[in-house]
């Protein structure tokens, strides 16, 4: 028997109970979508601010993974960065420009343990200069507080938390969105995720497998989705297991 602490999840819902009711707890916004991965939320998101705004400069943190900031690049949307540094007290601290002209701030809790005050950011650019603020609340999506009410788009990935295919949030705070919601499903990348978690779970009970086999499915699916990852909506499965999680035993454990 193999342990192991971080990687991929190995298992999933084999339940064969599909529903497409998103659950109540991730009603966060006026309007909610599910959709394939969590730059595929963050495309959807551009879209629909560019749909009605003009939208050509983003102002977000230089502690970012590269998923994060290629969605505003392949939509022509230039990326300005602010500072993230760690502070006396051994947490994060964000060195703002307030005079930059950006059209949206990104914000995000860095894996749920900054402590870092957003208001003050939002209070400035939002409500004084007028511009959008985008939220990602992944690493903080099972704190009691997961974003901030103020922000005007929140999206969020779910496979970094639990053992499933794909899925994301997208949720517009205020208003319902005026872009359509994709119908198409990722089915490929789906494929290889349920095969990768398929044979990990046989590498976890067989200590003579090896781990490449299902290192090397991952890694052909994250592939797949670098190259392809906008439109689509989140597949059944996925969308079952979000809708059965219970939310509290996962924040307890």
């Amino acid at each position: 028997m193999h342990f192991e602490i971080g990687s991929e999840f190995w298992q999933y819902s084999s339940s064969n109970k599909l529903t497409h009711q998103i659950p109540q707890w991730l009603h966060w916004g006026k309007e909610n979508r599910l959709l394939a991965s969590g730059r595929t939320a963050l495309d959807h998101i551009i879209g629909d601010i560019k749909a009605t705004s003009t939208f050509k400069t983003v102002y977000m943190p230089s502690y970012c993974c590269h998923t994060m900031i290629e969605p505003f690049i392949s939509n022509g949307v230039e990326v300005l960065f602010y500072d993230v540094v760690v502070d006396k007290n051994g947490g994060l601290d964000y060195h703002i420009d307030y005079q930059n002209n950006c059209d949206a701030v990104f914000i995000m809790s860095h894996f749920g343990y900054s402590s870092y005050d957003f208001s003050e950011i939002i209070e400035i650019f939002k409500y004084k200069k007028g511009k959008i603020i985008i939220e990602d609340a992944t690493h903080s999506l099972f704190q009691k507080q997961a974003f901030n009410t103020n922000s005007d788009y929140i999206f969020a990935s779910f496979r970094k938390w639990m053992a499933i295919p794909g899925g994301s949030l997208a949720s517009k705070m205020n208003d319902d969105f005026d872009i359509d919601l994709p119908t198409k499903i990722h089915e490929e990348y789906v494929n290889l995720r349920v095969e990768g978690m398929r044979l990990k779970q046989a590498y976890m009970s067989k200590p003579n497998m090896d781990k490449k086999s299902f290192l090397q499915i991952f890694n052909e699916a994250e592939y797949l989705l670098d190259r392809d990852y906008k439109s689509y909506t989140i597949d059944d499965l996925s969308f079952s297991i979000i809708a059965q999680i219970d939310k509290n035993k996962l924040r307890s454990k």
